[in-house]
C-alpha cells in the first residue's frame, strides 16, 4: 500500500477545487454587473480570486514535480517547461480542447500523438514505459499492451499524472536541450516550434499566459 494520497485521489481533490474556482469568479462575475457602485467589495474580491489561483497553480506544479521524478525526468527547466505549457495551452480551465474535443488534459495532447509516444518511442525505452505505468498508477496489462487511442483519450482526460508524463516525453523527444528556466522568450520559442508545431500559436500567446497567470 503506497503511502500518501493516490494520483486519482489528489487529482480528484484539484478537481474540485477548480470546479469551486469557477464556481466563485461566476459569482464574482454576476455580483459585479449589478453592484459596480461597491468598491469595497471589488477590491477585495480580486485578491480572493489571485489567491485561488495562487493554490491551484501551486498544487498542480506539485504533482508535475512529483510525477516527473517518479519517471526520473525532472530538472528545474523540464518542471517549467510543462507547468508553463499547461498555462499557455489551457490556462488550467479545460480538459478538452474546445469544439472538437480532440486534445485533451491540461496540456492539450492528442491521442495520436499519445499512441504515437508509445508506439515509437516508449516501445524501444522499456525501463520509461515502465516507470510511466507505475507513475500513473495504471493497470499492469499496459506494460505489456499499448493504450489504443480510445484509451489514450480517455487517460488523458482522466489521469493528471498520465497528461503529465505525456507532455514531458513530447519534449524528451526532442534532441534539443530545453531552455533554461530564467529564458521565457526562448521557452516561447521552443513551445512554438516542438509542442505547437502546425497549431495557431505565437510566441506572444505564450508569453501573454504567463503575464496573465503572473
Amino acid at each position: 500500500m503506497k503511502v500518501g494520497l493516490s494520483i486519482e485521489v489528489r487529482y480528484m481533490s484539484l478537481r474540485l477545487k477548480i470546479k469551486c474556482l469557477i464556481e466563485k469568479l461566476k459569482l464574482k462575475s454576476n455580483h459585479e454587473g449589478k453592484n459596480q457602485m461597491k468598491s469595497k467589495s471589488t477590491n477585495v474580491k480580486p485578491k480572493k480570486k489571485k489567491n485561488l489561483l495562487d493554490n491551484l497553480y501551486r498544487d498542480i506544479q506539485e504533482i508535475i514535480d512529483d510525477t516527473l521524478h517518479r519517471i526520473s525526468m525532472y530538472s528545474p527547466e523540464a518542471s517549467l517547461m510543462v507547468f508553463n505549457t499547461g498555462l499557455v495551452e489551457s490556462g488550467y480551465r479545460a480538459l478538452m480542447q474546445y469544439p472538437s474535443k480532440i486534445a485533451r488534459s491540461y496540456f492539450q495532447v492528442e491521442p495520436n500523438t499519445c499512441y504515437d509516444i508509445f508506439e515509437n518511442y516508449l516501445k524501444y525505452r522499456k525501463a520509461i514505459w515502465y516507470d510511466v505505468i507505475d507513475a500513473c498508477e495504471l493497470n499492469e496489462k499496459y506494460k505489456q499492451v499499448i493504450p489504443t487511442k480510445q484509451e489514450c483519450a480517455r487517460l488523458l482526460t482522466n489521469n493528471i499524472a498520465f497528461s503529465i508524463c505525456m507532455a514531458r516525453l513530447v519534449y524528451r523527444r526532442i534532441p534539443i536541450r530545453l531552455p533554461k528556466s530564467s529564458d521565457l522568450d526562448g521557452q516561447a520559442h521552443y513551445w512554438l516550434k516542438h509542442y505547437n508545431a502546425g497549431g495557431k500559436g505565437s510566441v506572444d500567446k505564450f508569453t501573454d499566459a504567463l503575464k496573465l497567470a503572473s
